[in-house]
């Protein structure tokens, strides 16, 4: 019963998640910026917060978290919402057409790689933002989001990427 629980739950949630290109979070010595645009709500700010602690936790190493109201050079993963005007002009300039899907929405996000080296983050509204962080790190990094009371610690990997 769970086996159908977790496929029927998947099969809801794929379409949040696209992928354009490969993506390397942790590579080759290194881990990409984490960057929130600016203007973001601190809950926003501090689910970016909890994204690199996670990384962390299981790479040994710790993403920077920087905020940025241009867009940003070289691989990162962007986080943004699309009724921030800094995060929206960056989706526009970047032609992130999932990021013009979520507007007028409610608490929807996406999360998509696209050419360049840049995972994107976008929320219709910053809930949606701060849901579509922790669903990463719930089903790309595999965080239980109870570790802390669980017990169930991250499992420890070298490098985190997808293609």
């Amino acid at each position: 019963m769970t086996k159908i629980c977790l496929a029927f739950l998947w099969l809801i949630m794929s379409p949040l998640f696209t992928a354009a290109g490969e993506f390397e979070l942790v590579g080759a010595g290194r881990a990409v910026p984490v960057v929130v645009a600016d203007g973001e709500p601190e809950h926003v700010r501090l689910a970016a917060e909890d994204l690199a602690s996670d990384v962390w936790k299981i790479t040994g190493r710790k993403p920077e978290v920087i905020s940025r109201k241009e867009i940003p050079q070289g691989d990162c993963i962007f986080i943004g919402t699309v009724s921030n005007q800094a995060a929206s002009r960056i989706f526009s300039e970047l032609k992130i057409q999932e990021a013009e899907t979520l507007a007028g929405k409610w608490e929807s996000y996406r999360v998509v790689s696209v050419p360049g080296g840049r995972m994107i983050v976008a929320g219709s509204d910053s809930r949606g933002t701060m849901f579509g962080l922790y669903a990463f790190i719930e089903q790309y990094l595999r965080v239980d989001p109870l570790w802390f009371w669980s017990g169930r610690e991250p499992g420890k990997q070298n490098e985190l990427k997808w293609e």
